[in-house]
């Protein structure tokens, strides 16, 4: 039996843009690979607990409020990732051009290393003890409510920290 989502998803033509498939409850997400052009996945506030393979060229992907406790493999293009309030312990080798990572949330206890043109890391309430190098682009920090007992060298062009609530004396 296909679900509603299912038979939406059909009904999109391969060259889409962007999809939003937000508060809808869903559980899981069938292929998406055939939307070659797809620069945009919004899938927040449901119930799925994984990710199907992404398109290629993603450079958006908004998962925010699932159950997901993993990510798969990130799309190289990807600049934005926003997959704050599920369940992640880890997460993938980010990608070159990702310029925004929000983390926030989660059950993480250690970040991979982050890519050079990253501007804003949010990584509050998760269970981290160290952070990666920071990249010289970064902007904006949002470490608080964590387990961590030291900060690494912070960029000179960095505007905004947020690190209360952890470990640090």
């Amino acid at each position: 039996m296909t679900t509603y989502i299912e038979t939406y998803l059909n009904s999109l033509p391969e060259d889409i843009l962007t999809i939003n498939i937000s508060c809808k409850g869903l559980k899981s997400l069938s292929d998406l690979t055939r939307f070659k052009n797809l620069r945009e996945l919004h899938c927040y506030n449901n119930k799925l607990t994984y990710l199907p393979t992404l398109p290629q060229d993603l450079k958006y992907l908004d998962c925010d409020n699932n159950e997901l406790t993993s990510l798969p493999t990130l799309p190289q293009n990807l600049e934005k990732l926003e997959c704050y309030d599920n369940q992640l312990t880890s997460l993938p080798t980010l990608p070159q051009n990702l310029k925004e990572l929000y983390c926030s949330n989660n059950k993480l206890t250690l970040l991979p290393t982050l890519p050079q043109n990253l501007k804003y890391l949010y990584c509050d309430d998760n269970e981290l003890t160290s952070l990666p190098t920071l990249p010289q682009n970064l902007e904006e920090l949002e470490c608080y409510n964590n387990q961590l007992t030291s900060l690494p060298t912070l960029p000179q062009n960095l505007e905004e920290l947020f690190c209360s609530n952890n470990l640090i004396y």
